[in-house]
């Protein structure tokens, strides 16, 4: 059975009630083990207040790539999924132009030469498919991680390739490689994580890179900028003993930088924010935690400079539910929450958006047969409380300053020769069955 949807309410009940604006929460799966989880792996939101989310799902065995829209009360509008034949095809970033066509990127399994291609699949507000494209190298070990759009419509691949993190750029009219370079630190190797595009067409990165310093190896966390053809404007560590990973990215409108991952800087695994300015020089660091496991996977600003993060804990649960914080542009912790089911509710890289005082959150309910989730809640932490099954409540986790050891980065980037392929992508593409729509449960 294709995913279907429904609405639960956080307030108001009957029927076909539409949200009167408090907060929502959209339950996206299928019924019965034979249809396999769903998993959300980002989400936006544009300017009417639609919701987009991108993932994968898993009805045969092989992973497809999914990509659904919800309107403004949650209402499923479309959904698609693809198929690559004969692996896995997974959509890992989404973007929504001011035209309203669905840019993805994300990963597809080529076993013809035995690689991941980085994958970029372009949708026109209807949901029809425009383009599909692969950029490849034969048997190249690569980690692909997502794309980004510029305001020109063209369109930029990041992940990781043999060993270094990749960064290209394709023009948009004729689908040819403007650059493609792999970034070296000379340590012993290094992904790009997450990116995000500036303003002037400079994109600001994270990633990590190992160096082993006996008897350990230390996550040094980079922080910087590279200009429109692949420049290095800048490159910053941050680093710590053991585990130091930056999941996510995003500046506001000053062009500071804000990075959110995990730390273990007060010797647990805790949530980890560091805000830099538009140069890398750090402006205030933060963790958060307590006796189990927290780290924040997805970060977004809002217009005054507010800071959310979203991503998961275990301290006080059998089970890993998600974390939410709100900061301000300062660093002062403005709340936090947790967001709680029977059996689990985490954000893996799910997405996080924020629009008109509300923030998005994507995740999945359970394991196995995933049940994909879409938070909408109001941005002042408000609306806790029990919502058929799920519990919103106040956290109390320890929280405070961080001071890692930060520096400059060598980072230089070369062309490898020969360039990667750039092709079309051969998958099958559905339109799946929008089933229930609205549903008071």
């Amino acid at each position: 059975m294709d995913p279907i949807s429904r609405v639960v309410l956080m307030s108001g009940s009957g029927p076909g009630f539409v949200p009167s604006g408090n907060g929502f929460i959209i339950e996206y799966g299928g019924t019965g083990s034979s249809n396999g989880y769903k998993l959300i792996h980002d989400l936006t939101t544009d300017s009417s207040g639609n919701i987009y989310i991108c993932g994968e799902k898993d009805p045969d065995g092989n992973s497809h790539a999914l990509v659904a829209k919800f309107n403004s009360s949650g209402v499923i509008q479309y959904q698609k999924d693809f198929d690559t034949y004969n692996g896995d095809f997974v959509f890992k970033s989404i973007h929504v132009d001011s035209s309203g066509n669905i840019h993805l990127g994300g990963s597809r399994r080529l076993s013809s030469v035995s690689t991941n291609a980085f994958q970029y699949t372009k949708l026109n507000s209807s949901f029809v498919e425009q383009v599909q494209k692969d950029q490849y190298k034969n048997s190249a070990s690569t980690t692909p991680e997502g794309v980004l759009i510029d305001s020109s419509g063209n369109y930029y691949y990041f992940g990781k390739f043999s060993g270094d993190f990749w960064y290209s750029k394709v023009y948009g009219n004729d689908h040819s490689i403007n650059t493609g370079k792999q970034y070296d630190t000379s340590l012993t190797t290094s992904q790009c994580l997450a990116a995000q595009m500036g303003t002037n067409g400079d994109t600001a990165i994270t990633f990590y890179t190992l160096q082993y310093v006996p008897p350990n190896f230390l996550y040094k966390v980079g922080i910087g900028k590279l200009g429109s053809t692949g420049s290095v404007s800048f490159s910053k560590y941050v680093t710590t003993t053991n585990i130091h990973i930056p999941y996510a990215i995003t500046t506001d409108s000053s062009s500071n930088i804000y990075c959110a991952g995990q730390t273990d800087s007060q010797g647990t695994s805790d949530g980890w924010i560091i805000k830099t300015n538009s140069s890398g020089s750090v402006q205030w660091e933060r963790y958060i935690g307590g006796s189990g496991s927290e780290r924040f996977y997805s970060v977004k600003t809002d217009s005054s400079g507010n800071v959310y993060a979203v991503g998961t804990t275990n301290t006080g649960f059998s089970s890993t539910m998600m974390l939410l914080v709100k900061y301000n542009s300062s660093g002062t912790l403005q709340w936090q929450r947790t967001f709680s089911y029977s059996g689990g509710l985490s954000n893996y890289r799910s997405g996080l958006d924020h629009r008109s005082s509300k923030i998005y959150v994507g995740g999945a309910r359970g394991s196995g047969t995933n049940t994909a989730v879409v938070l909408a809640l109001p941005d002042d932490g408000s609306e806790t409380g029990s919502f058929y099954g799920y519990t919103y409540a106040s956290s109390s986790l320890s929280n405070g300053s961080v001071s890692n050891t930060t520096g400059t980065l060598s980072l230089s980037g070369s062309t490898p020769s020969p360039q990667l392929t750039m092709a079309d992508s051969l998958s099958t593409e559905t339109t799946l069955s929008l089933g229930n729509q609205v549903k008071d449960i």
